[in-house]
């Protein structure tokens, strides 16, 4: 109910499209794999993922993991340009934590010269402090549902100066350079984003375009993928007139989990719903 407080607006105005929970947790349970994982989204929005995310982490250190929920918090990590969605996250997090502490949530600019999180990459001077000091964390799971701006929209949300940055950028995914950094809108630099942040042997866990599998506009990271990651799952909906995991959109969308590292990763599970997410139980 948190992010249905986000203004209609602002989340039109950013190609916002949360996550519903449900594929939120089982994106998330297919990417932690213990209580002490560390874990970044970078485009957090009321915080879905992470909230998910903390709920298998929570419950993986209830079943012997030993680790506390202070603990659990401080390993969470979440970035927007939204400054009521980046409230609304941390609010979530506190209490499903029940910990004092604040959750490291952070609202950052963009426009006037500034990208939000994609500054971790092209303007890393220009953040806080605290943020700044991210690039020299390496996450176990970059967990995201990266915007879907299209490229003639992407100047109205980051401005005609970030685009030109991001754009002379060396942007690269897997170790091949990104031909065209908005050929696929904005998704394409934040995975170059998460390629940066995540550690060896970590995960990618993302909510993508159908498009990732097959257009050539993500073909430079489909490269990158074959070169430095092992795809572990691949979810896609068949359920009628649901091919998405996002609200508010039909496009078809699928959730998929990379392995940084050259046959790090076991075999390909591919996973097909033939109902919508939202109709599933947890348990299913």
């Amino acid at each position: 109910q948190l992010q249905k407080r986000v203004p209609g607006g602002l989340r039109r105005a950013y190609a916002v499209y949360y996550t519903k929970f449900k594929a939120a947790y089982l994106l998330a349970g297919l990417a932690v794999e213990g209580c002490g994982d560390r874990v970044v989204d970078p485009a957090c929005g009321a915080g879905s993922l992470l909230l998910a995310s903390l709920a298998w982490r929570l419950a993986l250190g209830g079943r012997g993991g030993g680790c506390e929920p202070s603990e659990v918090l401080r390993n969470t990590v979440g970035l927007d340009v939204i400054e009521q969605a980046a409230r609304s996250a941390e609010r979530l997090l506190a209490m499903a934590a029940c910990s004092g502490e604040r959750p490291r949530v952070y609202a950052l600019e963009v426009g006037g010269g500034r990208a939000g999180s994609l500054d971790l990459l092209i303007n890393r001077s220009a953040l806080p402090p605290e943020v700044a000091r991210l690039a020299e964390e390496k996450f176990d799971v970059v967990l995201m549902n990266p915007p879907f701006t299209r490229s003639d929209r992407v100047p109205l949300v980051i401005g005609d100066a970030a685009r030109r940055a991001v754009a002379e950028a060396s942007l690269s995914f897997g170790g091949v350079a990104l031909r065209s950094a908005f050929e696929a809108g904005l998704a394409k630099p934040f995975m170059a984003l998460a390629d940066f942040l995540v550690k060896d042997g970590g995960r990618i866990a993302a909510v993508l375009p159908s498009s990732v599998l097959s257009r050539e506009s993500w073909r430079d990271v489909r490269e990158g993928i074959a070169r430095r990651y092992s795809v572990e799952y691949l979810v896609a909906s068949w359920a009628p007139g649901s091919p998405n995991f996002s609200d508010d959109t039909r496009l078809r969308e699928v959730l998929i989990v990379l392995r940084k590292g050259v046959g790090a990763g076991g075999v390909l599970k591919v996973v097909g719903l033939y109902r919508d997410v939202d109709e599933l139980s947890f348990e299913e």
